[in-house]
């Protein structure tokens, strides 16, 4: 019968239609199942490399035993060479190893050894600790041997999503991109403000070093001071992290201090003994700027303001202690401010602080 016969022919498009879909369907799964499975091993290849250059670094690092001193030209070279080479052989690697070998790197590898500069009447003399260079590497690359043998980079799911960081309102006047990730694969450097191995990387320099210009060096690679932000929360103390001078200058613009570290330290000697107070060291991150040998502290008092939180809650100006600030050498300033202006700072800005951090999160 013709009525058969159309419905015999319907149903022959309809499961026709039906297999192609469902067979690019089953072949993309196929090619994206392929994909994760040689990713996963080159990831897995790159650790292992990663963590057996890490662990001759560390084998180096300790057979020296003169590094308790002036860091030299040799010193940096060679350091630099080393973390250059890790980060290369960490390239395809899991994100976090790759990224600890990146920043670095990034963070030794321009550092001025020495520094001779007039600043006002003083003369300003800074050497670079070969101690620093070298505790640097050697816990960096501890942290990498850990990351690289027990990160197991399995994806959760095989899934893919479109990568599109247009802006919705042009997105309608630009050609549609058909870029797709994978969503739960990781790779490559994440200097990205809000992650954890940003923040582990700062914890390591802490660790570390004390020369503020591992931390200025660190902090212009990723652009802001996040990680000093969420320190200050994490110890309940507060300290403006931004500082902007009042007048914009027709010359510089705006004139913006970050916080690059913050040290609780104890006077050991003299009338104040024992008595605790934490050095702030704020610095100019803009390479092209260059304000920070004009500052004195009457200007840093009576010009410059919170504009982190704007609040005029913060007594940093009221608690500095005039004696001890000074200008570094390299586009940075110091000074000491008590130990309990920390604490009440925090807790009268408490609630504001919070809020600041979910604005930073989205």
């Amino acid at each position: 019968m013709e009525w058969i016969e159309i419905t015999l022919n319907s149903l022959t498009v309809v499961a026709l239609f039906w297999g192609l879909y469902l067979g690019n369907k089953g072949l993309k799964r196929y090619l994206i199942d392929d994909i994760i499975k040689r990713k996963t091993a080159s990831i897995s290849e790159a650790n292992q490399n990663s963590k057996i250059l890490a662990k001759k670094i560390i084998n180096k690092i300790l057979e020296k035993d003169d590094y308790k001193r002036r860091a030299d030209v040799d010193d940096v070279i060679y350091l630099k060479s080393l973390a250059k080479k890790l980060k290369e052989v960490s390239l395809n690697g899991s994100s976090e190893v790759h990224t600890l070998a990146f920043l670095l790197y990034e963070t030794i590898k321009d550092i001025q050894l020495d520094i001779k500069k007039e600043t006002g009447k003083s003369l300003r003399m800074e050497g670079r600790s070969a101690t620093d260079f070298y505790i640097l590497v050697l816990n960096v690359c501890y942290k990498i041997e850990f990351f690289a043998g027990n990160i197991i980079d399995i994806p959760k799911s095989t899934t893919t999503q479109k990568y599109d960081e247009i802006n919705k309102k042009l997105a309608k006047y630009l050609d549609k991109t058909d870029i797709e990730v994978l969503k739960d694969v990781r790779v490559g450097t994440n200097i990205d403000l809000n992650s954890s191995i940003v923040l582990i990387y700062f914890t390591i320099l802490r660790n570390s070093v004390f020369d503020y210009i591992f931390f200025r060096k660190f902090f212009i690679k990723i652009r802001n001071n996040y990680p000093v932000i969420y320190h200050l929360f994490v110890n309940e103390i507060y300290f403006p992290p931004i500082i902007t001078n009042k007048k914009h200058d027709k010359l510089f613009g705006k004139k913006e201090l970050h916080l690059i570290n913050i040290e609780q330290k104890e006077n050991l000697i003299g009338e104040d003994k024992g008595k605790k107070y934490y050095e702030l060291v704020y610095s100019n991150l803009d390479e092209i700027k260059n304000f920070v040998d004009n500052i004195n502290l009457i200007e840093l008092v009576n010009q410059y303001q919170d504009s982190f939180i704007k609040s005029e809650d913060s007594q940093i100006f009221t608690s500095i202690n005039p004696n001890s600030f000074k200008i570094l050498g390299e586009k940075s300033l110091s000074f000491q401010c008590e130990d309990i202006a920390g604490k009440e700072n925090f807790n009268k800005v408490k609630r504001k602080f919070k809020k600041r951090l979910n604005e930073l999160k989205n």
